[in-house]
């Protein structure tokens, strides 16, 4: 993590464990596919409640559409790359096709 703060991303559920740890992390976002209670009673705290906690939504782009999103930038090379195409297409929204991937790994220990 950047000392001028990051977003911290999951590709899993985030636990409290994960949650106390990220606590005593610079970092300004968090984006996850979702959050024990306990993690996110603990996650708003941080930044004295302006922790910005996003939480990955499958159908992505129909609440997108919904919300009246007009442009998306999309990473790719995921498995469901042509389904997002597609009903970003039928909504019309513009999205911008980035081809890429990137991942850095942080080996962290969250042992108490």
């Amino acid at each position: 993590m950047s000392s001028f703060g990051d977003c911290a991303a999951f590709s899993d559920k985030v636990d409290v464990s994960v949650a106390n740890f990220l606590k005593k992390e610079v970092s300004d976002i968090i984006v996850a596919p979702g959050y024990d209670d306990e993690a996110l009673t603990q996650l708003k705290k941080k930044k004295n409640g302006t922790y910005l906690i996003l939480e990955v939504d499958p159908d992505y782009i129909d609440r997108a559409a919904q919300s009246g999103v007009r442009y998306l930038v999309q990473a790719g090379n995921s498995l469901r790359d042509d389904q997002v195409i597609e009903a970003a297409n039928e909504y019309g929204i513009v999205m911008a096709y980035a081809g890429i991937r990137l991942f850095i790994i942080n080996s962290c220990s969250t042992t108490s």
